[in-house]
């Protein structure tokens, strides 16, 4: 073998599931030993292994508890230089591929060969640690996140919770380094563009951040996300790419059938009380008053669509954000402005309601001349109706489901897992077995 000696079986193992991007050719001479002794990369890298558990990621995963006796058996010869190179060129690319990418990332779009960056960058870096940021999420929060994880992990060893962060009852400490370890986790599935402003959207902490290009909060506001039983707001990442001032609001098919046809059974008059207006499918209204059963049996076979007009009743209130994707979800005003003052606010069917929506527009629109706040207000309450205004550049928007966030100065605020997608993400990382899954 190129890299000298025989692999072990763990290694073995490991080796026969490499991914196209870790094949034995690829792999150099040995690159972390000089002649019998460990390079001063390889000792640094040693210790970033074993030292996981600071970066959310388990030292087990990496071989941690038994880098200690590979040394010690590399010394004495029982272990061989290629042996020792294999191990360590496995556990590396591995950590690094899951700090880059995550452990369990639904969506992985790899845009780094991890193994050829550990071999030719990494293996030659002075600082493996500071090289080993650059896989980081470049994100403030993720930063501010990981810092609180210190702190709850150096409580818990020095004084078992005793002085923790936050007060918590007794058995609480293993659960909060938990959900920050789950967080940190998530954080890393995110999309990598070209740096820029882009939107943040946390569903459990029910809050919006908008970011400038270097990962700093510009504004956070209150929003309400879609119910717990069944309208769940989904993660996902898409690209804002225009507003809709007063906008029309096209019923989903959903409640069309589930909440506004069982209206109209009792009350043939609500439509026209609600400014909603029935249309066929080239967009023609076909009425705005009172419906025949004709067009009842047309909506309830799906053949006419039913649209609000703007206005003060419209659903979207005085703005639609856009941001195309196969989820049909979208950011948007609303008239019912009393939901914000609840501490829970999941009560929207899966889109997200905003708090201050002329706010954002304003952050939005502020490199384009004439769109002041006063202005923006004015094109939602009066004007030409769905009066669609692009962007600049389109901006990235992360639909996040983060139960654990921190402050800049690494206090950590935890929220109910109001999905239940917590505990099903440590199932599914508690099922991912200890050897090779790499992503890129």
């Amino acid at each position: 073998m190129r890299c000298g000696g025989l692999l072990s079986a763990g290694a073995l193992l490991a080796w026969l599931a490499l991914p196209p991007s870790v094949t034995e050719d690829k792999l150099p001479e040995p690159i972390w030993v000089r002649g019998v002794t460990p390079t001063p990369q390889a000792l640094q890298i040693v210790g970033i292994l074993q030292d996981a558990a600071s970066e959310g990621l388990d030292p087990q995963s990496y071989d941690g508890p038994v880098w200690d006796a590979r040394l010690a058996a590399l010394r004495d010869g029982s272990l061989s230089p290629g042996q020792f190179n294999s191990e360590l060129s496995v556990a590396v690319v591995k950590y690094a591929s899951d700090r880059r990418f995550g452990r369990a990332n639904p969506n992985p779009l790899p845009d780094v060969d991890i193994a050829a960056w550990v071999f030719q960058r990494l293996a030659k870096s002075n600082d493996p640690s500071a090289t080993l940021q650059q896989l980081d999420p470049p994100f403030e929060g993720y930063r501010s996140l990981r810092a609180a994880l210190a702190d709850y992990q150096r409580s818990s060893a020095q004084n078992a919770g005793q002085n923790l962060p936050v007060a918590e009852k007794p058995g609480e400490q293993k659960r909060r380094i938990r959900q920050i370890q789950l967080s940190l986790e998530r954080w890393r599935w995110l999309p990598r563009g070209q740096p820029g402003p882009s939107i943040i959207v946390n569903v459990p902490e029910f809050r919006l951040r908008a970011l400038d290009g270097s990962g700093k909060i510009q504004l956070s506001m209150k929003i309400v996300v879609g119910k717990a039983h069944g309208l769940h707001t989904p993660a996902f990442s898409a690209e804002m790419k225009y507003l809709i001032f007063r906008p029309y609001w096209n019923v989903p098919a959903g409640i069309q059938q589930n909440e506004i046809i069982p209206q109209l059974e009792k009350n043939p008059s609500y439509l026209a009380v609600n400014d909603f207006q029935v249309t066929d499918s080239r967009g023609h209204v076909v009425s705005g008053g009172a419906v025949s059963s004709a067009i009842l049996a047309a909506l309830r076979g799906g053949e006419l669509q039913i649209r609000q007009r703007p206005g003060p009743k419209n659903a979207l209130g005085g703005l639609k954000f856009v941001l195309p994707n196969p989820n049909d979800i979208y950011l948007h005003d609303t008239p019912a402005k009393a939901l914000f003052a609840h501490a829970r606010r999941d009560f929207s069917h899966g889109c997200i309601r905003l708090e201050r929506a002329a706010d954002l527009a304003a952050w939005l629109l502020q490199d384009r001349p004439g769109w002041t706040k006063p202005k923006i207000l004015a094109a939602m309450s009066v004007g030409p109706w769905a009066r669609q205004v692009n962007l600049s550049q389109p901006i990235p928007v992360h639909i996040v489901y983060q139960t654990a966030v921190a402050d800049k100065d690494g206090k950590a605020h935890f929220f109910d897992d109001i999905y239940g997608l917590d505990e099903a993400l440590l199932r599914q990382l508690a099922a991912v077995a200890p050897g090779w899954h790499p992503r890129g």
